[in-house]
């Protein structure tokens, strides 16, 4: 055990080679109970409120007055309890306690299967010379995970100091949290909390590898002892022959990262995307398409819900994509890199996938790219029917959005009946997009006609979109709901909403017509 801790940390750039940042959204609003008062809890807790979230202290003596102070510091929705009151109320449990009573307090809390269990705390043994050594085998991390196997336990938050989860801004760079733990989901979930507090969350593996993440510690301990201090910045290697770098563009709309989970929307169709952005995984025998994935770090997010159905994240051969803009493709890279599936796309849109989207006709000649480039394996044309499995899926060519935005459609059978499948992109028009005179892409107008009147002959039995507000899911299917392909059925929903689009259109047409 201890040689794969000298041997990763010996080549710690391709161990994040390998893992890969995780740059996550952030997660829906949870109750954490942070279990303990110190330096700590008074850090994580306030910065997860302020993302959110429900805030219990659990103390062995919530009536102190340290303690009302902290939770007044929190916010109007925190509180404090005893210790086992608090793990049961929450569906996050942070052990910010030292880690010599870990075993006692964790044997106390009750039942916590189910729950996310976020360990930072690191076992060592300081020597006569001030430096640090293991004090556990294998791990503390690991140890939890034994003590409650039906917990999710994440090791995270254990090699910075708590002025670092206050405020990553006084480090003067970047800060990276390595994290370890077997439950994918409950990983992304982590994630998503560190990268709200402005930190960089890594994925380095399951738990088996927490004394890794643990002798990284007893480095930047023993570091700062000796009067080297250091915080870990890891530096991803970008893929061969992609651009390294690209500017993130600000997300305005929440409901692009908000996490949603999966739902079977007929045969082997899955929407596996977040609240409003959509990513369609098709199952097959012999793997699976992936269609669309979303905002910077959806990624994760999509693994968590493939896996959530039951399916092999890696089984997916194929990408395809509706559209080249980045709220939509800003996965592709990643999961092209972590899968090996191969990147199919309309021939209108591979110079904006390989080039970041710089090449995109909204912007200036010369502009940044705003993604992480992803090398196209093969181009595609109108018509084009790709065949995996069993499952044909054919890709029709509605340019306008972008110039290869494109629509797919494929048959699926359930309960005994075929269902003709459209995952359609919507003719809809970006602000600052001009129909006419458009310098890097004059043509626009007219392509957006084509589009409408292709759309308007296709006459699907299922129908999907791009976003899920396009297809009105929320109204359609509620969290819970019982699955029912029959919810999907919507010919007369598909014909209003591309009318309602090409009604736009034409009315901006008019517009910009009569100004000239």
């Amino acid at each position: 055990m201890r040689f794969l801790l000298q041997s990763c940390l010996a080549a710690v750039a391709g161990c994040v080679a390998l893992a890969g940042l995780l740059h996550t959204p952030t997660v829906s609003a949870e109750t954490v109970a942070i279990i303990g008062t110190g330096e700590v809890a008074n850090a994580l807790g306030p910065e997860f409120a302020a993302l959110g979230h429900e805030i219990i202290y659990g103390s062995r003596n919530p009536d102190r007055e340290s303690v009302r102070q902290l939770v007044a510091k929190t916010g109007a929705t925190a509180s404090a309890m005893g210790q086992a009151a608090a793990a049961a109320r929450a569906a996050i449990v942070v052990l910010a306690v030292p880690w010599n009573v870990v075993e006692d307090v964790v044997n106390n809390l009750g039942d916590l299967s189910g729950k996310i269990i976020i360990d930072p705390t690191n076992p060592r043994i300081v020597g006569e010379d001030g430096l640090r050594s293991y004090a556990v085998d294998p791990s503390n991390g690991e140890l939890i995970q034994r003590w409650v196997p039906g917990a999710r336990v994440v090791k995270a938050f254990n090699t910075m100091t708590w002025e670092t989860m206050v405020d990553p801004a006084t480090t003067g760079g970047p800060v990276s949290v390595p994290i370890v733990g077997n439950d994918t989901a409950a990983k992304a979930t982590v994630a998503a909390l560190i990268d709200g507090m402005g930190l960089e969350p890594i994925d380095v593996g399951p738990i088996r590898y927490a004394h890794v993440v643990e002798g990284m510690y007893l480095l930047w301990g023993n570091a700062r002892t000796l009067g080297n201090p250091f915080n870990y910045h890891l530096r991803r290697l970008p893929e061969s022959g992609a651009q390294a770098g690209f500017q993130r563009q600000q997300i305005s709309n929440e409901a692009w990262t908000t996490p949603f989970p999966p739902v079977h929307i007929v045969g082997n169709l899955y929407h596996v995307g977040t609240f409003d952005l959509g990513s369609y995984l098709v199952t097959t025998p012999e793997g699976h398409f992936l269609i669309n994935t979303g905002a910077y770090g959806s990624e994760h997010l999509i693994r968590a819900n493939v896996e959530a159905l039951g399916f092999d994240f890696n089984d997916i051969e194929i990408l395809l994509t509706t559209q080249a803009h980045w709220d939509h493709v800003a996965g592709l890279a990643e999961i092209k890199r972590l899968t090996g599936a191969r990147m199919l796309a309309h021939e209108g849109d591979v110079a904006s996938l390989e080039d970041g989207g710089s090449s995109d006709f909204r912007t200036p000649k010369g502009a940044a790219a705003v993604f992480e480039p992803v090398t196209v394996d093969q181009r595609l044309q109108h018509g084009d029917t790709i065949e995996l499995g069993g499952t044909a899926v054919t890709l029709l060519h509605h340019p306008g959005h972008t110039k290869g935005a494109s629509s797919f459609t494929f048959t699926t059978q359930d309960g005994g009946r075929d269902y003709e499948v459209l995952i359609v992109n919507m003719g809809s028009i970006n602000d600052g997009v001009k129909l006419l005179g458009m310098e890097l892409y004059p043509e626009i107008a007219k392509d957006y006609a084509t589009t409408f009147a292709a759309q308007k002959r296709l006459t699907p039995d299922v129908w999907v979109s791009s976003h899920a507000r396009h297809f009105n899911l929320h109204d359609k299917y509620e969290v819970g709901d019982v699955y029912n392909p029959e919810r999907f059925l919507d010919p007369d929903g598909y014909r209003e909403k591309i009318e309602s689009y090409e009604q736009l259109y034409l009315k901006q047409l008019a517009e910009e017509q009569s100004a000239r």
